[in-house]
């Protein structure tokens, strides 16, 4: 499913309530970030894209290079070449968003 598809406040809702039952699932932080973000609730975003990833979840990766890229991170400055070891380590790590970023030449 894609960011534009996602109903924030029902994926927020249930995110919530799955990482209340299990907090040590790394895709629930993932899944409430990319709910956040697609909600526009940054701060939010990030600090659940910074869960998955202490984690280990590699693509959380990619939303963090995006808000590396676009000066999203909260008290860090806008950071280009941050956001591109991040979206590299989404790619190498197998992210489909990230990898077709690189294969297409965006990267």
């Amino acid at each position: 499913m894609t960011d534009d598809d996602l109903l924030p406040e029902a994926a927020i809702d249930a995110c919530v309530g799955a990482i209340k039952h299990d907090p040590g699932i790394a895709r629930f932080y993932f899944q409430l970030g990319r709910a956040y973000w697609a909600d526009d609730e940054t701060d939010d975003a990030v600090g659940s894209f910074l869960k998955a990833e202490e984690l280990g979840y590699a693509p959380a990766y990619y939303y963090l290079a995006l808000a590396f890229e676009q000066g999203l991170v909260p008290d860090e400055p806008e950071d280009a070449d941050a956001a591109e070891d991040m979206f590299l380590l989404a790619a190498t790590k197998g992210f489909p968003p990230a990898a077709r970023a690189y294969e297409d030449g965006e990267r």
